[in-house]
């Protein structure tokens, strides 16, 4: 399935693609459509793809990588709902994408399925081929670009069932360092922090054989295209059913050229028939993003990689201005920890470190930097043990307490001791070591700063940091 999804702006070019469409033959292979996409100039864009035959959109900024969620059991097991549910899940989750996805106007949406013969969609070997340093040219994402991946299971514990997510993120040949400069009168020294985490497990959530039995029956429901924006209108075309294994996976792309609610009209790119998909499942009986809102957290991600991006790269085309990328995470980070209530401490940690660095990268003024500060120090609250959260912190500190003529004699000791305490937590953490030989570098022009630490401890420091052969 392949899905070229436009801004209202950009309906007028509805006429030029799908005229470029129709000169592409139903076998033409996947990475010249691709570019046929990329010159026609859509805001974002859809594919289903095999797991052994993967691919991005190579123009889009961001590309969001959804793998099938896997259903764990015995092979009598298997044979029941619970596998099918679980196939079919990744669809619900794309077309809840296309609502969801169009306010971050440039991004690409793949859904991995196996198909019959293919290898499991195994995560590790995904990232490799699409993200890793060693990916393949020709499917992978471009240097800076980022991906965001994923992927889950339903599985047994007793009686009980439960479906479980995890989720990973980071861009091609580019890491998630941050790294801010601090100038005062005698000089400058520079200090960087990462992420606590990149990949993450989210919480398990309980679900019952009812909603097993809703997976099937909104898939049934949306997998359809119908001639009208209602459940009444006629059907003129079905999706391959993603929940049967030995179905096979027809290939199937659309234009989204209306949204009326959460029906979008769609002009087929690649057979089938025109039409109305529904997009999101009835919110009424079973919404979607109840059950999983981890789908909240993926669009937080989502905000973040789009404006490092944005920052930090060329040649993508640009998203949503900064403040509003902000606005979207922290609405979803929002809505996710009302599901959650801090179930998982790794998981909210990371979110307000993803919300803290798009503040404190996007800090034009001390109150934005300071909302920064805020949401670092919740990050260092839920994991104290992890040094990156602690330098994350300690560079937004640094800035707040030390730079320029605002700088405070008394917030130096406080300083210095949060320095001390990342390099505590993991001796052997480069960043926590840079920082605190940096913040040295400040106390070289800081005479008041050295007499409220103690010229004495500051001496022992400078000697114990020489020692160090990754600082000399």
């Amino acid at each position: 399935m392949r899905v070229a999804l436009w801004r209202p702006a950009h309906f007028v070019r509805e006429a030029r693609l799908s005229a470029a469409w129709r000169s592409v033959r139903r076998g033409m292979q996947w990475a010249a459509a691709l570019l046929a996409i990329a010159a026609a100039g859509p805001a974002a864009a859809m594919m289903a793809r095999s797991c052994d035959d993967a691919r991005v959109f190579s123009q889009s900024p961001v590309n969001v990588l959804l793998l099938p969620y896997t259903y764990t059991g015995t092979q009598e097991q298997m044979a029941r709902p619970l596998s099918e549910a679980a196939g079919r899940l990744g669809l619900l989750m794309e077309h809840d994408s296309l609502i969801e996805m169009t306010k971050f106007e440039t991004i690409g949406v793949v859904n991995l399925v196996r198909t019959p013969g293919s290898r499991p969609c195994e995560s590790d070997r995904i990232w490799d081929a699409l993200a890793g340093p060693q990916r393949d040219s020709s499917a992978g994402l471009r240097r800076g670009a980022a991906a965001v991946m994923m992927w889950g299971r339903i599985y047994e514990e007793g009686t009980t069932l439960y479906v479980q997510t995890y989720l990973r993120f980071g861009r091609a040949e580019v890491s998630e360092r941050v790294e801010r400069t601090v100038t005062t009168s005698s000089g400058s020294a520079t200090f960087a922090a990462q992420l606590p985490s990149q990949v993450v497990t989210l919480p398990p959530r309980r679900i019952t054989r009812d909603d097993i039995a809703a997976i099937n029956r909104e898939f049934m429901r949306l997998a359809v295209v119908r001639d009208g924006p209602s459940e009444y209108a006629r059907i003129v075309d079905r999706l391959p059913d993603l929940g049967t294994p030995e179905a096979s996976m027809r290939p199937f792309g659309y234009a989204v050229t209306e949204v009326r609610g959460d029906w979008v009209k769609v002009l087929p790119l690649e057979g089938g028939q025109p039409g109305w998909i529904r997009a999101r499942a009835d919110a009424s009986t079973w919404p979607l993003r109840d059950r999983l809102p981890e789908l909240y957290f993926l669009d937080a991600v989502v905000a973040y990689a789009h404006l490092r991006v944005a920052q930090e790269a060329s040649g993508f085309p640009k998203p949503a201005s900064a403040s509003r990328l902000i606005n979207y995470a922290r609405q979803s980070l929002g809505r996710y920890r009302e599901s959650t209530k801090e179930a998982s401490p790794a998981a909210d940690a990371l979110g307000h470190a993803l919300l803290g660095t798009m503040l404190m990268l996007a800090a034009s003024d001390r109150p934005r930097l300071e909302e920064a500060q805020v949401e670092f120090d919740q990050s260092v609250r839920l994991v104290p043990y992890n040094a990156e959260a602690r330098n994350l912190a300690n560079v937004a500190g640094v800035q707040r307490c030390c730079s320029g003529p605002a700088r405070s004699n008394a917030a130096a000791g406080a300083m210095m001791s949060s320095l001390l305490d990342a390099v505590s937590v993991d001796p052997a953490n480069a960043n926590a070591l840079g920082n605190l030989a940096a913040f040295h570098r400040l106390l070289d022009g800081w005479p008041d700063g050295v007499a409220a630490i103690g010229a004495a401890e500051v001496e022992r420091q400078r000697t114990a940091l020489k020692q160090l052969p990754t600082l000399r």
